[in-house]
C-alpha cells in the first residue's frame, strides 16, 4: 500500500518498491559519452561523469541527457531533455552530507485514438478531430532538490532527509480541453538506528516522515472547440505524519525475524 499524499496521486495500491541510490563520484575522475541513434528519428545523447577532491573529502558526480523521437505516428513526437548532480562532503570522522538534485523537461505529442476504419486507411495519421484543432501535446517540467545527513555515534546512528519536488504538467490536451496541473512533493524524514540494543543481535530502526503535497489543478477549454469559454480551477493539499518503528534480529545466517510498527495521520 502506498501511505501518504502520493497515494492521492497514484492511488494506494503499489505495485512494488525500489530503493536507489545515486551514483557517487569515484576516487578518480571520470566521465562517459554515448549517442544513440535509431529509426523514426530517435535519437539519445548522454554525458556524465565525476570525481573527488579534498583528499576524498569532496566527492561530485552528474549527467545530462536529450532525447528525441518522431514516432511512427503523425503528430507522436517526443522531445525530453534533464540533468542529474549530486554533491558529498564528510563533515568529520562520524558525519556526512549529500546533496541532490535533476531537472527533467518532456514534451509529447500524442496523435489520439483511430477508428478501425481510420487505421485501416492509413495507420500513420494523427486522430482527425485532434489534427484540426491544432494536435494534443503533452509538457511537462519537473524540478528535484534533496539532501541527506547522517551521523554515525558510539552506539547508534542519525540521519535526516529532506526533500522539494515541484512539477508543472501543462497543455495535456484532449479534443476539447487543457489540463494545467502544478504539484509540490515537500517533505523531511528523521531516522535513528541502534544496531545492538545492549549488547544483543537486536537492531532498532525509529523515525518519522512528514510529507505535504499541494495540488493545484485548472482545466481550460480550448479557444476553437464547441465549449469555449468553460474554466475549471481547483486546489487541494495532502498532509501526512507518519512515525515508524522496526525490531530485527538474525536468527542465524539464513534468518531474520522483523517486527514493524507504522502510524500516521
Amino acid at each position: 500500500m502506498l501511505r501518504g499524499p502520493s497515494s492521492a496521486l497514484y492511488g494506494n495500491q503499489a505495485g512494488g518498491v525500489l530503493s536507489i541510490i545515486s551514483e557517487s563520484g569515484g576516487p578518480r575522475p571520470a566521465f562517459d559519452f554515448s549517442q544513440v541513434l535509431g529509426s523514426y528519428g530517435f535519437s539519445r545523447t548522454h554525458l556524465g561523469g565525476g570525481g573527488q577532491a579534498g583528499s576524498g573529502r569532496f566527492n561530485y558526480f552528474g549527467t545530462a541527457f536529450k532525447t528525441g523521437l518522431d514516432g511512427f505516428r503523425d503528430g507522436s513526437r517526443q522531445d525530453i531533455a534533464g540533468f542529474t548532480g549530486k554533491f558529498g562532503t564528510t563533515i568529520d570522522d562520524r558525519s556526512t552530507l549529500s546533496l541532490v538534485m535533476g531537472y527533467d523537461n518532456q514534451t509529447q505529442g500524442l496523435p489520439g485514438a483511430l477508428t478501425a476504419d481510420e487505421m485501416a486507411a492509413n495507420p500513420r495519421q494523427a486522430n482527425p478531430v485532434a489534427a484540426a484543432l491544432g494536435g494534443n501535446t503533452l509538457a511537462l517540467d519537473e524540478f528535484r532538490f534533496g539532501g541527506t545527513y547522517r551521523r554515525d555515534f558510539t552506539a547508534a546512528q542519525v540521519e535526516a532527509t529532506g526533500y522539494y519536488t515541484p512539477r508543472g504538467i501543462g497543455y495535456f490536451v484532449f479534443e476539447t480541453r487543457r489540463l494545467n496541473q502544478h504539484f509540490v512533493n515537500r517533505g523531511v524524514t528523521g531516522r535513528l538506528v541502534v544496531p545492538a540494543v545492549f549488547g544483543t543481535p537486536a537492531r532498532v530502526t525509529a523515525g518519522v516522515d512528514y510529507q505535504n503535497t499541494p495540488i493545484t489543478t485548472g482545466n481550460f477549454s480550448r479557444t476553437d472547440s464547441a465549449v469555449a469559454g468553460q474554466v475549471a480551477a481547483n486546489e487541494e493539499s495532502a498532509t501526512t505524519v507518519g512515525p515508524f518503528a522496526m525490531v530485527d534480529v538474525a536468527l542465524g545466517e539464513r534468518a531474520k525475524l522483523a517486527v514493524a510498527w507504522i502510524g500516521g495521520t
